[in-house]
């Protein structure tokens, strides 16, 4: 065997196996993609996507429906399965997205509540005060069935597990504490003046 015919039959190995190489990723590449869209659409939708956040979800999910949390429900560390917040809906990406932009052009502002907890009271009664219009939506925790579940989830989401806990266009902005000071400082009117609310006051 001459040393150039050695060379030769080494590249032409090395070809082969690079060719062999190329024609299982290929293949690996076409299973998955048939494996994905040989699923259901509601399952496709769940697995890539949406980017929807939870504390989203779980807004619209108390606000548009009369869905509960399992009693049972682990909300754990991770994200959760959107089918729990909008179950037999259109969970698409462009379905979430009206979903979130109808919910917070009617429902701006949610007040996560206890209905014995006087700070929870005295937020309200603030808020009252300002005769806003929509007004905003109030969910007493611990009247529901789920309240274990949603106290957990909140604390998840927003870093906030006491009560109350008030949401404005999904970002908590504090409880008692915080909209008073907010109030003592002017900028709560503000915050309500520009973003376009009416108010009574």
């Amino acid at each position: 065997m001459t040393i150039a015919g050695g060379i030769l039959r080494n590249r032409r190995r090395l070809f082969i196996g690079f060719l062999a190489l190329c024609v299982v990723f290929i293949f690996a590449n076409r299973m998955r993609g048939g494996s994905l869209n040989a699923m259901p659409r509601y399952l496709k939708d769940v697995g890539t996507g949406p980017k929807v956040s939870e504390l989203d979800a779980l807004l619209y999910m108390v606000t548009k429906t009369e869905d509960v949390l399992p009693e049972d429900f682990d909300t754990g560390s991770k994200r959760l399965d959107m089918r729990v917040f909008a179950s037999g809906r259109d969970l698409s990406k462009k379905g979430w997205k009206k979903r979130v932009t109808e919910m917070r052009r009617t429902k701006p502002m949610v007040v996560f509540s206890k209905s014995y907890c006087p700070y929870s009271k005295r937020a309200i009664k603030l808020l009252a005060g300002y005769e806003l219009h929509p007004a905003p939506h109030i969910i007493q925790v611990d009247e529901r069935s789920d309240s274990a579940a949603m106290k957990a989830l909140l604390g998840r989401t927003t870093g906030r597990s006491t009560f109350p806990n008030i949401v404005w266009r999904g970002k908590s902005i504090g409880g008692s504490d915080e909209l008073q000071a907010m109030h003592d400082r002017g900028e709560l009117y503000d915050l309500f003046a520009d973003d376009g609310w009416e108010m009574g006051q």
